[in-house]
């Protein structure tokens, strides 16, 4: 049964380090892209020490009218491993429906770690060219126009924000399991160091903010 539970494991762990592409690999693969095609072009600062990851799922536009739309048929997805500044060809004239979520989670035992993550669905006609937060309350879920690729490129920039934040309930956890484990009998005991080795002595949340560009 222990090696059963073991087998799952090891496989769970392959199944999610198969499931992104290594950034190097997608820009080889993407290297020879027309540069007079449309481009969605993404940038990344500040995320040189981070595990970053990358999903982006692209879905076509069918209008309804001058004004509705919706967005459906997803015909596209990257799941890339630590990106570095990234092109994108759009094939066509176009205009696109994406979801984008920008996420890491550092794993360092009995250390600080450091979490964040940033989900931009662009959905709908709110102009993200407009946002501009400035608060310490910078939204992770954020719902803002779709692609379009008529005239222009678009450049995405994403900022890693240090703000070093305690995440209370993480934290909270990890001390409570650990002072569970000591209080409790043998050999329970000898388990009170494992959540410090999973997620460290506390953990805390940084901020991923943006600005979108026509290019």
């Amino acid at each position: 049964m222990k090696n059963k539970n073991k087998f799952l494991i090891i496989a769970l762990l392959s199944f999610s380090c198969v499931s992104y592409q290594n950034f190097n690999d997608y820009n080889n693969e993407n290297s020879k892209y027309n540069s007079n095609s449309k481009q969605l072009v993404l940038n990344f600062n500040n995320f040189e020490n981070y595990p970053l990851l990358l999903d982006i799922y692209f879905y076509k536009m069918n209008w309804k009218s001058d004004t509705e739309f919706d967005c459906s048929d997803l015909f596209q997805e990257l799941h890339i491993n630590q990106p570095k500044d990234l092109i994108i060809p759009i094939v066509g004239d176009t205009s696109l429906c994406a979801q984008i979520t920008l996420k890491y989670n550092t794993l360092r035992p009995f250390q600080k770690n450091e979490s964040a993550i940033l989900n931009l669905n662009l959905f709908n006609r709110k102009d993200c060219l407009k946002l501009d937060y400035k608060s310490d309350l910078y939204p992770q879920n954020l719902e803002c126009k779709y692609l379009d690729f008529s005239k222009n490129s678009t450049k995405i920039i994403f900022n890693n924000i240090i703000y070093q934040k305690i995440d209370i309930d993480k934290t909270f956890l990890t001390y409570g399991l650990t002072f569970l484990s000591l209080v409790a009998q043998t050999p329970t005991s000898y388990l009170a160091p494992i959540p410090m080795s999973i997620s460290g002595y506390k953990t805390v949340k940084n901020s991923i903010h943006f600005v979108i560009e026509e290019i």
